[in-house]
């Protein structure tokens, strides 16, 4: 028992955990490639705590990489699947390297994120910005002299198309259509498809408006690395002092006002590119106040289909 207890802590001694991740990428079968969204945790996995040894993958520093996720904006199911992705690493790793780690620690920093109020499990968010909050942070992003990336401009864009910050900076401008205003999501996000998954969507007034002010220096409209919008947003929110709002939320808000705007569920899944029809429950908001009739007692949604043409589906 001593001999074994001897062997694993020397087999544990040298080996990173970015050196595990590495391992596991090497594993992966060239018919089943792992998708973007574990490719990008993988890696962020491997920039945070690639230098760790496994003796030092405590439950102290697993609490310190919560802390850190949390304070860079990620939620609790968010670094949950963090800790499952570091797991994962780790019982992936004892097939070819003969330790034995203490898989229970992993349980009990999923335990402590449930103590702090850092909730682990999935729930439907409801988050939507206000006016207030989308101007201030529009505001901080433009008072930054040395910042690159028009933040403001991607922001009112991702609200106006619903898009992810992925699919915002795929677009090129051979895929835009200037006569019909449509523009061409490539490879966008499917529950069963990584790749070829092609969507034509229209761009309304506001979108247009947004993207036809872009410069053309580049293949695409948004020549941007998404990972850093999901890093300086966050950043913003925080210095804005704005509780819990993520950048996938103005894809909510943006989703919401389209229902709010009249459009039906299947003209809403032509922005949203939602296949299941009744994914897109869990991003209806609507404001109890907006349900009131105006002064000609028209209800707002109605009095703005009136103005809004339909979109109408059509293959990319």
């Amino acid at each position: 028992m001593l001999k074994k207890q001897h062997q694993d802590k020397r087999a544990m001694k040298d080996l990173t955990l970015g050196k595990l991740v590495d391992q596991y990428f090497e594993k992966e079968k060239p018919t089943k490639p792992y998708g973007d969204t574990k490719k990008a945790n993988l890696n962020r996995i491997k920039r945070m705590l690639g230098d760790v040894v496994l003796p030092t993958l405590t439950y102290d520093r697993l609490k310190s990489f919560v802390k850190d996720r949390e304070k860079g904006g990620a939620g609790g199911v968010t670094i949950a699947m963090d800790i499952a992705e570091i797991a994962a690493v780790i019982r992936s790793g004892r097939k070819d390297h003969k330790y034995d780690f203490d898989m229970t620690v992993f349980s009990d920093v999923r335990e402590h994120m449930a103590d702090t109020g850092l909730d682990p499990k999935s729930h439907e968010r409801d988050r939507r910005p206000t006016e207030e909050e989308l101007t201030t942070i529009k505001k901080h992003f433009d008072a930054k002299k040395r910042q690159e990336i028009p933040m403001s401009a991607i922001i009112d864009f991702a609200i106006a198309t619903t898009m992810r910050a992925a699919e915002i900076t795929r677009i090129k401008w051979s895929d835009v259509d200037f006569e019909k205003k449509t523009v061409i999501i490539r490879d966008r996000k499917h529950p069963k498809k990584k790749k070829g998954n092609h969507q034509k969507v229209p761009l309304l007034a506001d979108a247009w408006a947004i993207l036809t002010a872009q410069p053309r220096t580049h293949d695409e409209v948004f020549p941007y690395d998404p990972k850093s919008i999901s890093t300086i947003f966050p950043r913003a929110v925080n210095a804005c002092d704005i509780k819990d709002l993520h950048f996938h939320d103005l894809r909510h808000e943006g989703t919401s006002r389209l229902f709010e705007k009249g459009y039906d569920i299947p003209r809403v899944a032509i922005f949203t590119g939602h296949n299941d029809w009744k994914q897109l429950a869990r991003y209806v908001q609507l404001k109890a106040e907006d349900l009131h009739p105006d002064e000609d007692g028209i209800l707002p949604w109605l009095r703005m289909m009136m103005k809004t043409p339909m979109p109408v589906a059509e293959a990319a």
